[in-house]
């Protein structure tokens, strides 16, 4: 199915689409929509950067405060339950971490659900499906133009404005013919032969002219079809390589989506401070195995033999915090006295003196909250930990 000239109405700030507040537990955005919108709203959430669809955004700038190595972050999206504070009761809410300002936040979330109410748009005419968004992003901005303006949004087919162009040196073309023939009949209606010779001679200086100036304009235009040309093969290969990229980062987000299920099915009594970060670093640290059966330890001996994390062994309180441990763990590693880059140079020279050692490195951070009798086990990992922590020291009970 082909779009034609449509008019989209999307989600706007206020009563009738979605709300944001600020609180001391982070930023609060209810809105109005169906389950698909909701859907549609968590991928955007997942990898925002995957989804500029409008010609106006190059880049959606995600403000969040950064002092302590904050990332974009959104850490629920839920059915909603109670009323916003505008006394208006929406079907869903996100939550997020701080947003920089009250302004980054409003010009964020619109982004978000004016690409969501566009995407949905385009699935229910069935120009995409909700499973391959991030694959026809692409090709949707090859065909069309999408422009936001004021309180809607214009699709615009870049087909049209091809054949407008056509229509245009069409119109050219009818002029010049017209005007043909507005000077044969000047030539006609001169009675005295001296003018109408004179006349003639100057037409037909001017017709050679006019070849001199055909000849030279061919030139320009098979120049510039051949420039058209190769920018439409450059524009060609963009769009593969656009569709590649999209392939790949759909795999990405189904790799982080099956490192999340794993964790929740495998530690479900634990939780995250900060879940992507979490699972980021611990996805591309080259020891990330021996960190797993370290977790399995914790877990086996806080859970199932009823252990505190202030008994336990392979636990050691972190300096300047109240609330973290951090788990140790030893592997046995060849080292030499040559830095790693130097060592293929002295494989040449006869060889490379080494021994196996005993290293003692860091793994997993993990504290204990209580909170009205209830008891919960956060879990971090990544670098710069400690002074990130800081500001979670201990974390706030809340739901992941």
């Amino acid at each position: 199915m082909k779009l034609m000239n449509l008019i989209v109405r999307p989600l706007r700030h206020g009563e009738s689409g979605w709300f944001h507040e600020k609180t001391k537990y982070g930023d609060f955005v209810a809105f109005f929509g169906t389950k698909n919108f909701k859907n549609i709203i968590e991928k955007i959430l997942n990898n925002p950067n995957a989804y500029h669809l409008f010609d106006s955004h190059k880049m959606v700038s995600i403000d969040f405060d950064n002092k302590n190595g904050e990332e974009f972050e959104y850490l629920a999206l839920r059915e909603s339950f109670r009323k916003a504070r505008n006394g208006v009761q929406y079907k869903w809410y996100i939550k997020y971490n701080w947003f920089k300002d009250y302004k980054s936040a409003l010009r964020f979330n619109q982004w978000m659900f004016s690409t969501a109410s566009l995407i949905e748009h385009l699935i229910i005419e069935k120009i995409i499906k909700i499973d391959s968004i991030i694959e026809n992003i692409p090709i949707l901005k090859k065909k069309y133009h999408f422009v936001e303006e004021l309180d809607q949004i214009r699709i615009e087919s870049k087909e049209d404005q091809s054949n407008s162009n056509d229509a245009v040196v069409e119109i050219i073309k009818e002029a010049k013919d017209a005007f043909g023939k507005i000077l044969e009949r000047e030539i006609h209606n001169v009675n005295k032969d001296d003018e109408k010779t004179e006349l003639i001679q100057a037409i037909e200086a001017l017709k050679s002219e006019n070849s001199e100036l055909r000849i030279h304009a061919d030139n320009l235009t098979n120049r510039f079809k051949e420039q058209i040309s190769i920018l439409e093969q450059v524009k060609n290969e963009t769009v593969e390589f656009q569709k590649e990229n999209s392939t790949l980062r759909k795999e990405l987000e189904m790799n982080q989506s099956s490192q999340e299920e794993y964790f929740r099915a495998v530690f479900p009594n634990f939780y995250f401070v900060r879940k992507k970060r979490f699972l980021r670093d611990l996805s591309k640290d080259k020891n990330k195995e021996d960190h797993i059966k370290i977790l399995w330890k914790l877990y086996e001996e806080i859970f199932h033999n009823q252990n505190n994390i202030e008994n336990l062994n392979n636990l050691e309180k972190v300096k300047g915090l109240d609330s973290w441990y951090q788990a140790f763990f030893t592997k046995k590693m060849s080292k030499t006295r040559y830095r790693s880059n130097a060592i293929y140079d002295h494989q040449w020279q006869g060889g490379v003196d080494s021994k196996i050692v005993e290293e003692t490195l860091k793994s997993f951070y993990i504290c204990k909250v209580n909170l009205h009798g209830n008891t919960r086990h956060y879990i971090h990992f990544g670098k710069s930990s400690e002074e990130y922590l800081q500001n979670h020291d201990p974390p706030q009970f809340r739901l992941n």
